[in-house]
């Protein structure tokens, strides 16, 4: 379920299946963003192997990498390890992939460590401040050209990723990644 929002499918067999011989040698989008890279493990449902898999890379690629796509990375680790249950080393990712110039993300990665720590209070908080966020200029443009390139996806809203906030809200007591998709997801 969760697998079908992150990575953009529907899980597949929990066998895992390797990702190839070369795949440490992949450019950072391959990697991050194709399912070459350690997205097919997470349709597998491989989410411990997913979260090794961008470890490795990231320890491989690590100075090769700018700063956007260290934090792009840390944050998919977290991912596969909150999903994972491991939700100690999914706030410490989560953490380390917060930056200063992105008042956006970091509200949102406050949102989810506060989800996974259990803090309702610092929960609503941080929620309060990404919907505080104000609309960047360019995010019109933005919106644009996403409804050109993808005209059967439903655009994204300002803020990005209150929708996700709120379902942790909703689904305070449910796990990271039956509060992801919804709490109504899991029931269907």
């Amino acid at each position: 379920m969760i697998a079908a929002l992150i990575l953009g499918l529907a899980a597949g067999t929990t066998e895992c299946a390797l990702l190839g011989d070369n795949w440490l040698a992949q450019d950072f989008h391959t990697f991050d963003q194709s399912e070459e890279g350690w997205r097919r493990l997470g349709r597998q449902e491989c989410f411990t192997e997913a979260a090794d898999a961008i470890a490795l890379y990231r320890s491989r690629h690590g100075e090769a990498l700018n700063v956007e796509q260290r934090s792009g990375l840390l944050w998919h680790e977290g991912q596969m390890r909150a999903i994972s249950g491991d939700y100690e080393d999914a706030i410490n990712l989560f953490e380390a992939s917060r930056r200063d110039d992105d008042l956006l993300h970091r509200h949102y990665a406050n949102a989810t460590i506060a989800f996974l720590r259990r803090d309702r209070a610092a929960l609503l908080e941080a929620r309060a401040a990404l919907a505080a966020v104000p609309e960047p200029e360019q995010f019109a443009a933005a919106l644009v050209r996403f409804r050109e390139n993808y005209p059967d996806h439903t655009p994204p809203e300002w803020p990005l990723n209150l929708n996700i906030v709120d379902r942790f809200i909703a689904c305070f007591e449910e796990s990271y990644e039956v509060a992801y998709a919804g709490c109504d997801a899991a029931e269907g």
